[in-house]
């Protein structure tokens, strides 16, 4: 966890990449760095503020994204 100041205000930042993601998927669904940065983003706009950012979490959201890649493609 990282601090950093936003606004004026020190706070207690997590830090999750697009390795993570990808790590999460393990070549599974083959997500693309794009896609990866959709699922941060999905997971960054969606999370529970109580529990906060979790693997849980993102194997939802590259659940989510690899559901619109099918939906796409049909």
């Amino acid at each position: 966890m990282q601090m950093k100041q936003i606004d004026g205000e020190w706070c207690a930042v997590e830090t999750w990449s697009t390795d993570d993601v990808l790590s999460r998927d393990d070549g599974e669904h083959n997500l693309t760095m794009e896609e990866a940065v959709e699922v941060l983003s999905l997971c960054a706009d969606y999370h529970d503020c109580n529990h906060g950012m979790t693997w849980d979490l993102i194997q939802y959201g590259i659940n989510h994204i690899v559901e619109l890649r099918r939906a796409e493609a049909t």
